[in-house]
């Protein structure tokens, strides 16, 4: 790590408590810089704080598996330019967990065990990959979504709202039997206004919604897709459109539809699933 700069080592061992270079307390522990942490399997995650220690402490609860942090001091001013820089040279070297400004790491992920990266890469050219399996059962968690899925079932805009989850899925979402669940998921929800979401790794990626009386669904993507995308959002930077769903199918073609699946790929390759306990495999199967 003294090749990307980082200047002091800590371990979660002590609670991140001693500079282990120099076997002393650590002295920049409430100080401002960039962070790289190191986990079991060598997978590493490159980030900023104004207050370092208890920004790792929040990561340490969130990832059981983190050893080793490596520390640069830095000036709160420069720290956007510095993590961004970081972020893409580290992942020349190790699989990555970060989102932030990550590309495609040329370490292996779980992701590129189930997607090869053939096939990832005639995906994001446009072109369709094939199941290796075919859909699996998930009992459980039909059990646990029956009531939302009755109650979705029973509103007079069902079939339009299956169809066009139906359609990002088939469009956006790479091998999607063999790869729900543990990289995408799809939550309904019961409040005003949110209809379903679907997630790729930790970050939403598709969502319908109900606007003035109008449903429309709300695709992300990496770059403005029209006029009237707003952003950026979440720590990916993408953006995000209204389009009423039943001009989905026309709307989400060519270029878009390139433009989204690049966050979709994205993201299963640097993030888990976060929200798996709350899919509906009830409403993915209704329209295939």
């Amino acid at each position: 790590m003294k090749d990307f700069g980082f200047t002091q080592l800590v371990s979660r061992e002590d609670n991140f408590a001693t500079e282990l270079t120099e076997s002393s307390k650590w002295r920049e522990r409430s100080g401002s810089g960039i962070y790289s942490w190191v986990t079991e399997n060598l997978e590493c995650y490159t980030g900023q704080a104004v207050s370092v220690r208890r920004r790792l402490l929040q990561h340490a609860k969130q990832h059981p598996d983190l050893l080793y942090v490596a520390f640069q001091s830095a000036c709160e001013s420069e720290l956007d330019a510095l993590e961004e820089t970081l972020i893409k040279r580290v992942e020349t070297i190790y699989p990555t967990r970060n989102i932030k400004h990550a590309s495609k790491s040329v370490s292996s992920v779980p992701f590129d065990l189930v997607v090869s990266a053939a096939d990832q890469e005639l995906f994001l050219s446009g072109l369709d990959i094939d199941n290796a399996t075919g859909w699996k059962d998930w009992p459980a968690l039909e059990v646990r979504q029956a009531k939302r899925f009755a109650k979705l079932k029973n509103d007079p805009d069902f079939k339009a709202i299956v169809g066009c989850l139906n359609h990002y899925i088939v469009r956006c979402v790479p091998a999607p039997a063999d790869t729900e669940v543990r990289f995408w998921s799809v939550s309904l929800f019961s409040q005003t206004g949110t209809i379903l979401r679907l997630n790729a790794g930790q970050q939403e990626v598709f969502t319908i919604v109900e606007f003035e009386n109008e449903l429309f669904a709300r695709p992300l993507a990496l770059r403005r897709l029209d006029p009237t995308s707003y952003g950026p959002l979440y720590k990916t930077e993408s953006w995000d459109s209204l389009v009423p769903i039943l001009e989905f199918e026309r709307w989400l073609a060519d270029w878009r539809r390139i433009a989204c699946r690049k966050l979709v790929v994205n993201l299963m390759r640097h993030t888990t699933t976060l929200n798996s306990g709350s899919h509906c495999p009830q409403v993915v199967r209704a329209n295939f």
